[in-house]
C-alpha cells in the first residue's frame, strides 16, 4: 500500500507540474510584451512523463497481483492448479535482477506485456472454472457462494452475467419450494431429536427464513439485477415468505411466554399443606 501511495503522489505531481507550467503559458500569451514560454514540453517533462508511465505499469500490475491474492484462500475442487500458476507468475515477477523503476530498461516492457499475457491467461481459466462449476447441481446457496467468492478475484475480468440469471431463476423456486413445505408442515413441524416442542418450531421457522435469506441479501447488491421485473416480483414474494415465518416464530413464541408466566406462579405454590382433621402434611402432587 505504501508503494502504491508513493506512485499515486508521483503522477499527481507530474500532472500538477504540467498544469501550472500550461496555465502560465496561457497567462503570458494574453500579455506578448512579456517573454513567452517557447521551452520544448517534451525536453521538460518527457522523462518525467516516461517514469511515470512506468509507474502506472508497475500500479496496475501490484493492483492485480494483489486483487487475484485471494485465490489462496479458496478452498474449492479443482481450483488448486489455477492457484500454483498464480504462484508462478507472483514468484517470476519478483525474480527480476533489473531495477524495475529505472525507465531506460526496456527489458520491463517486454516483462510487463508477457505478465499481462498470462494474467489474461489466468482469467481465462477462471471464468472456465466457473462454467464449468454452474454446470452441476449445486443448490441456490453453493451458487451464491461460489460467486462471492469468485467476485473478489475477477468481477472485472469474469463474465458472471449469465449466473446472476441462473442464481434468480433457482432462487425463485426455492420461495416456492419453501412456501409448499411451509403449507405443508406448519401444524407439525418436524423438529431434532430431545428438543423442546416450542424450540423445535421456532428452529424450523428460522430454518426456512436462512434459506430464502442468504441469497435475497445477495442478490440485492446487485443493481442490474434490482431494476428487471422480475427480480421485483421476487422481492415481493421474498417479503410476503419472509412475514410469515417472523409470524410464525413470534406467535409460538408469545406463547412459550405466557406458558412460562403461568408456570412461574405455580413455583410460588405450596408442595406440602396441613390437613385440617389430622394436622398432618400431605402432599398435594
Amino acid at each position: 500500500q505504501e508503494l502504491l501511495k508513493r506512485i499515486q503522489e508521483c503522477v499527481f505531481l507530474n500532472e500538477q507540474y504540467q498544469s501550472s507550467f500550461h496555465k502560465v503559458k496561457v497567462n503570458l500569451k494574453e500579455t506578448p510584451n512579456e517573454r513567452q514560454f517557447e521551452f520544448s514540453e517534451n525536453y521538460i517533462f518527457g522523462k518525467l512523463d516516461t517514469f511515470c508511465k512506468r509507474l502506472e505499469k508497475i500500479s496496475d500490475m501490484s493492483n492485480i497481483l494483489e486483487s487475484l491474492s485471494d485465490l489462496q484462500n479458496i478452498r474449492i475442487e479443482g481450483v488448486e492448479k489455477i492457484s500454483i500458476r498464480y504462484q508462478t507468475i507472483v514468484t517470476n515477477t519478483k525474480s527480476k535482477s533489473y531495477d524495475v523503476l529505472d525507465h531506460r530498461k526496456q527489458e520491463f516492457d517486454k516483462d510487463y506485456v508477457e505478465f499481462k499475457n498470462q494474467i489474461e491467461g489466468l482469467y481465462q481459466s477462471l471464468q472456465t472454472f466457473v462454467d464449468s462449476w454452474f454446470e452441476k447441481p449445486l443448490t441456490t446457496e453453493q451458487m451464491v457462494n461460489l460467486l462471492m467468492k469468485f467476485e473478489r478475484i475477477g468481477e472485472d475480468h469474469i463474465d458472471f452475467g449469465d449466473k446472476y440469471m441462473i442464481v434468480l431463476q433457482r432462487y425463485n423456486r426455492d420461495l416456492d419450494m419453501v412456501r409448499k413445505l411451509y403449507q405443508k408442515q406448519k401444524d407439525n413441524p418436524p423438529t431434532p431429536r430431545n428438543v423442546p416442542p416450542i424450540t423445535g418450531k421456532i428452529m424450523w421457522a428460522r430454518q426456512l427464513f436462512r434459506k430464502i435469506d442468504q441469497p435475497m441479501k445477495f442478490l440485492k447488491t446487485k443493481p442490474e439485477l434490482l431494476k428487471g421485473l422480475e427480480m421485483k416480483k421476487i422481492i415481493r414474494h421474498y417479503n410476503k415468505m419472509a412475514s410469515v415465518l417472523m409470524e410464525f416464530e413470534l406467535l409460538y413464541h408469545r406463547g412459550w411466554c405466557k406458558c412460562a408466566d403461568i408456570t412461574k406462579n405455580g413455583l410460588h405454590a405450596s408442595l406440602l399443606v396441613r390437613h385440617p382433621d389430622t394436622k398432618v402434611n400431605v402432599k398435594i402432587y
